[in-house]
C-alpha cells in the first residue's frame, strides 16, 4: 500500500520525465509543423534579404580559417555584423514570443490562426526583452561577483588553485540560482506578465524540481550539439565544396533552425504546463486559458 510521502515523490518524478516530455516537444512540433514554419519562416527570410550577405561573410571568415583577404574584408565591414548580429537578436526573439503563443495554444489543444499567434505574440516584445535584460544584468553581476572572490581567494591563500576551486563553485552556485528563470520567457508570453513578475512566477513554478530541470536542460543541449555538429562538420563542409552549395546550405539552415527552436520551446510549454497542473493550476495558464471566452 503507497504512502502519501511516496504517492508524492512519484508524482514529483512523473511531473518531468525527461522521456516522456522530449518525445511529447517532437511529437507537438511535428504535427503542428507547417504552423511554426509559417510563422517563423518570414522572420529567417527577412534576416537573409537585409543581413544574408553579412551572415555569409562570417560564415566563410569560419570556413576558410581566417584567411587574410576575408578578415580584411570583415574588419572593413564591422558596422554591418554587428547590426546583422543586432536585427538576429530582435528577429528572434519577436519569433520566439509567437512560437511559445503558438505552441500553447496548440499543446493545450486550442486553436487560433498562424497570424493571430504571430500578433498575439509579438505583443509580448517589450516585456520579453525586459526578462532577457534583467537576467543577463543578474548574470553580469553575478560572473563579476565570482570573479572578484576567486581573485580575492587567491590573493588570501597565496595560491591559484583555491582561486579556481572557488570559481567552480561560483559558477555552479550562479547556475543553479538562474535555473528555475528558465520558464520566464514562457510566463511572460502566456501569462501576460511583466519581467520581474514572470522571473518571479518562474521561481515559484520551478522549486522543488532544480534537478529535473538540470538533467532536462543538459539532455536538450547534447541533443542541440549533436545535430550542429552534423549540420557544421558534415553537411556544411560538405555543400560548400559543390556549386551552389551555399544556397543549399542556406535552403537547410531556413528549415532546421525554426524546427531546433521551435522544438527548444516545446520542451519548456510543456515543462510549464506540467509543473503549473503541479502546483494546482490550469494546464493553459490563467491567462490563456480564457482567450477564447
Amino acid at each position: 500500500m503507497s504512502t502519501p510521502t511516496n504517492d508524492a515523490t512519484y508524482a514529483r518524478e512523473t511531473t518531468l520525465a525527461v522521456g516522456a516530455i522530449l518525445s511529447a516537444a517532437f511529437d507537438l512540433v511535428w504535427r503542428n509543423l507547417i504552423a511554426i514554419l509559417a510563422l517563423t519562416l518570414p522572420l529567417y527570410l527577412l534576416y537573409a534579404i537585409f543581413f544574408g550577405t553579412a551572415f555569409l561573410g562570417v560564415f566563410r571568415l569560419q570556413m576558410t580559417g581566417a584567411d587574410p583577404a576575408v578578415v580584411a574584408r570583415f574588419a572593413g565591414n564591422w558596422p554591418l555584423f554587428a547590426l546583422a548580429e543586432l536585427a538576429q537578436a530582435v528577429l528572434w526573439l519577436v519569433g520566439c514570443c509567437a512560437t511559445i503563443r503558438l505552441v500553447h495554444l496548440r499543446a493545450n489543444h486550442m486553436r487560433e490562426s498562424v497570424l493571430a499567434s504571430a500578433l498575439h505574440g509579438a505583443e509580448r516584445f517589450l516585456p520579453a526583452l525586459g526578462v532577457m535584460l534583467v537576467l543577463a544584468v543578474a548574470l553580469v553581476i553575478g560572473l563579476l561577483v565570482i570573479e572578484l572572490g576567486a581573485a580575492l581567494l587567491t590573493w588570501a591563500f597565496q595560491t591559484v588553485a583555491i582561486g579556481i576551486v572557488g570559481m567552480i563553485a561560483g559558477v555552479v552556485t550562479l547556475f543553479y540560482l538562474l535555473l528555475p528563470c528558465l520558464l520566464a520567457l514562457t510566463v511572460c508570453v502566456t501569462e501576460r506578465a511583466g519581467p520581474i513578475a514572470a522571473i518571479g512566477r518562474s521561481y515559484s513554478l520551478c522549486e522543488g524540481y532544480r534537478w529535473p530541470l538540470l538533467g532536462l536542460t543538459l539532455l536538450v543541449a547534447i541533443i542541440l550539439g549533436i545535430v550542429d555538429a552534423v549540420l557544421v562538420l558534415v553537411v556544411a563542409r560538405g555543400l560548400m565544396q559543390v556549386a551552389f552549395g551555399g544556397i543549399v546550405l542556406f535552403l537547410v539552415g531556413l528549415l532546421v533552425f525554426p524546427c531546433a527552436n521551435g522544438w527548444i520551446i516545446a520542451v519548456y510549454t510543456i515543462v510549464y504546463d506540467r509543473l503549473n497542473i503541479a502546483h494546482g493550476g490550469s494546464p493553459a495558464g490563467p491567462a490563456v486559458a480564457t482567450v477564447f471566452d
